[in-house]
């Protein structure tokens, strides 16, 4: 386990200068560590810089890698600051609660963080969502629950287990980073490295794979019933996959004595995250959902869905993106039987999605690389009597 008294008298170099990074050397140069220097490496600096790192006294370094860069291209040992933390926070005695899962995570990990503060008990939210880990250190003794939220890209360099897991379910994503569907299953797994039988783990009963994981493991199983529906009228959340995000977060919560009246309550104060799901607000009679977080194609067709559902009917969807070796099948299927009539096709995967529109569904499309573009003209179509220069003064409102 990464710890503070392997740091004194170090080197410390870090590959990748992102968000993480930055908040490990903040961490690592203001607090009382030790350390001998710190500096980082990037691509910028040389195209072999991870080659480079051979050449480093590995006894007189520690290498911390940052989560954009994957693992299986580093030559050398490293550890990462999610693994710091988790030391540091277990250290304090901290309570760490770990949400993963390919799709609703972050929802779920702000959920719970939410039911815990409602019901007051002292909680911290950090991690994949955007909230760097070592930021909230200072905050942290030993009533705290710490909530980190884990993609998987910390899961796969992961030492130990938080002592609760919360899977949200199991699909493929990532594949260009890890290189296959097994590797980015395997990096999911690592959740539960060091789980035991005091750890929980919560999960869909229907999750077949982390059954068997959670098994071998010898943790705790604690299942929810995906089937199970939830009055989600009264609250700012759109969609039936939610109810799936809302039972977890309540599943987690009632191990801190927090009842599921309580934290089904509190959900209506709830405040939707950025780009999930998020209603922006209304332009000639037309609903503007923000659900660009979305970035698989079967969340694409559980928000598809959602909107459906709550809003009404879609008249124009922006879609595409950086191309990480999806199936988009469903997804088209989808949009022509809905007939959507306007779609907006961003590189890298627009040009596959439009190569596999079948030839009874004939949208209007606009491929773009600009936003502004996408909004300001292809948007506009799907808005009877309301012309650009009009859109425009209402774009500002919402």
């Amino acid at each position: 386990m990464t710890n503070l008294k392997d740091l004194g008298g170090k080197d410390i170099v870090c590959i990748g200068q992102a968000r993480e990074g930055l908040s490990l050397e903040k961490f690592l140069t203001s607090a009382n560590t030790g350390i001998a220097s710190f500096k980082f490496v990037d691509q910028k600096d040389s195209p072999n810089y991870l080659e480079d790192l051979r050449a480093l006294d590995q006894a007189k370094t520690v290498i911390f890698k940052s989560a954009g860069v994957p693992g299986r291209l580093v030559p050398v040992p490293y550890t990462t600051p999610m693994n710091l933390f988790f030391s540091l926070a277990k250290e304090k005695n901290a309570t760490i609660v770990g949400i993963t899962g390919t799709k609703g995570k972050t929802t779920t990990a702000a959920l719970l963080h939410h039911m815990l503060a409602d019901a007051g008990k002292k909680t911290v939210l950090c991690g994949n969502i955007g909230i760097p880990a070592l930021d909230k250190l200072g905050e942290i003794d030993s009533d705290t629950i710490v909530v980190v939220e884990l993609g998987a890209y910390h899961c796969a360099d992961l030492e130990t287990s938080p002592d609760v897991a919360v899977y949200t379910n199991l699909e493929n994503d990532h594949l260009p980073y890890f290189g296959s569907a097994e590797a980015y299953q395997a990096a999911k797994k690592r959740l539960l490295i060091t789980a035991n039988q005091n750890t929980k783990v919560i999960f869909p009963k229907d999750e077949v794979k982390i059954a068997s994981w959670v098994a071998e493991s010898g943790a705790q199983a604690l299942l929810i019933d995906t089937a199970k529906t939830i009055d989600l009228s009264k609250t700012k959340l759109i969609g039936a996959h939610n109810t799936h995000n809302v039972l977890l977060a309540a599943k987690a919560a009632s191990l801190f004595d927090v009842s599921q009246g309580s934290a089904l309550a509190s959900v209506k104060s709830f405040q939707p995250l950025e780009h999930r799901l998020e209603v922006l607000g209304q332009v000639g009679g037309k609903t503007f959902v923000d659900d660009a977080i979305g970035s698989t194609p079967e969340a694409t067709l559980a928000g598809i869905k959602a909107v459906s559902e709550s809003v009404g009917s879609i008249g124009a969807i922006l879609l595409g993106g950086e191309d990480r070796l999806y199936d988009f099948g469903q997804l088209v299927q989808k949009l022509a039987e809905l007939n959507i009539p306007n779609l907006v096709l961003f590189p890298d995967t627009g040009s596959q999605i439009k190569s596999q529109l079948p030839s009874n569904y004939s949208p209007k499309l606009l491929e773009t690389r600009d936003m502004n573009e996408a909004v300001k003209e292809q948007v506009v179509k799907a808005i009877p009597n309301i012309g650009a220069g009009a859109f425009a003064k209402e774009e500002a409102k919402l």
